[in-house]
């Protein structure tokens, strides 16, 4: 009896004796903790980067950009004239530039950009102090952006030959001349010691001329 006496007292203490008083951290503590706390919860998530995609060096991605621009909504059926070149740059900013004559405003041209992957629009620009576009634009389907690569790759290597201080392409350009009605390639000044060289490059690929501008005098020349 006494036993079962105590056994019934202590789970009456057990049940009823009041919780005990919440411990106070100190101000300083209690802030480290609460702001612990808030970091875990609230962590922002680390944005990652992507890397500028390469354009001169790259033909999957010198051809999708050409497929990619006949297929925007706004040229559906409609020729895609460009205005005076196409110009392709590397580097820190790889992009691909160009302006194409407004089909339905044609004394007005647009200006787009290819880059990473996508092409954006900027506003028409007003062109009509020019009196007659028509001896300024080439068609686009007229050229493959391809080519831009072999070009590339021709430069690299007159660079090496010439010793030039900048050794990877960074700029060419696919130009068209009016008055012989004529598309080349143009390409960035070849920068060596004590010499400055230049190359330009047929529609198709070969070289039309490479000179040293220092002395004005042809290195090759076709």
């Amino acid at each position: 009896m006494i036993l079962a006496w105590i056994v019934a007292k202590c789970m009456a203490w057990l049940f009823h004796e009041p919780a005990p008083a919440p411990v106070k951290l100190p101000i300083a503590q209690a802030y480290a903790t609460d702001f612990q706390a808030a970091s875990e919860v609230s962590q922002p998530e680390k944005i990652v980067q992507k890397p500028p995609q390469k354009v001169l060096n790259n033909r999957v991605v010198l051809q999708a950009a050409q497929q990619s621009l006949a297929q925007l909504p706004e040229w559906q059926g409609k020729p895609l004239r460009v205005f005076q070149q196409v110009a392709f740059f590397d580097g820190e900013r790889p992009r691909i530039e160009l302006a194409l004559q407004n089909p339905t405003q044609p004394e007005s041209l647009i200006f787009y950009t290819y880059e990473q992957g996508k092409w954006t629009a900027s506003q028409a620009e007003d062109v009509s102090h020019i009196k007659n576009l028509t001896p300024y634009l080439f068609d686009l389907n007229s050229v493959q952006f391809v080519q831009a690569a072999d070009i590339g790759q021709t430069w690299q290597q007159k660079a090496q030959e010439v010793n030039a201080a900048e050794q990877t392409p960074y700029y060419v350009a696919l130009v068209w001349l009016p008055k012989p009605k004529k598309l080349m390639w143009h390409t960035a000044t070849l920068e060596a010691t004590g010499a400055q060289y230049y190359l330009s490059c047929h529609l198709d690929g070969s070289v039309w001329e490479f000179k040293n501008l220092s002395t004005n005098s042809a290195v090759e020349e076709q």
